[in-house]
């Protein structure tokens, strides 16, 4: 892939670009990724990398640095994917982090992000691990996932 973008035989597209980000970024880490992205046409910078960069750090567990690029999507007026959510969710599914929980889904409500299916899911299985009946009732009949 790096032999494509050296001498560019055919134009990459966005997709394109977005496997190499998250392929490199398993592979050889978040720096290697972070220049990679930097390297990629302004054309390209859009919504769909900032989400795999963004995935790219949760997966590898820097929640700092996938707050940076948040908050740099939200100056571009970039859209943040649920899925970058339900994986900050299930970093933080462990017992102690009910207050991080909120402030996540808090900040998902205030990025007037619509939660998928699987954040409910996510939510519910949570719950369910903690078992926390009411919770999971209250979960499974409330609209409201705060």
């Amino acid at each position: 892939m790096e032999w494509i973008m050296r001498e560019r035989p055919y134009k990459l597209s966005e997709l394109d670009y977005s496997f190499l980000l998250e392929f490199t970024a398993k592979v050889h880490g978040i720096s290697e990724a972070e220049s990679l992205f930097l390297r990629v046409s302004k054309e390209y910078q859009k919504e769909l990398l900032y989400n795999n960069l963004v995935m790219a750090a949760l997966d590898l567990g820097l929640i700092k640095h996938s707050y940076a690029y948040m908050r740099k999507m939200r100056e571009l007026s970039l859209p943040i994917s649920p899925y970058v959510y339900n994986r900050m969710i299930i970093l933080h599914s462990s017992l102690g982090c009910r207050k991080t929980r909120s402030k996540i889904l808090s900040q998902m409500k205030a990025d007037r992000v619509t939660p998928h299916t699987s954040t409910y899911n996510i939510l519910l299985k949570i719950q369910a691990n903690n078992h926390n009946i009411d919770g999971v009732a209250r979960m499974f009949n409330s609209s409201e996932i705060t």
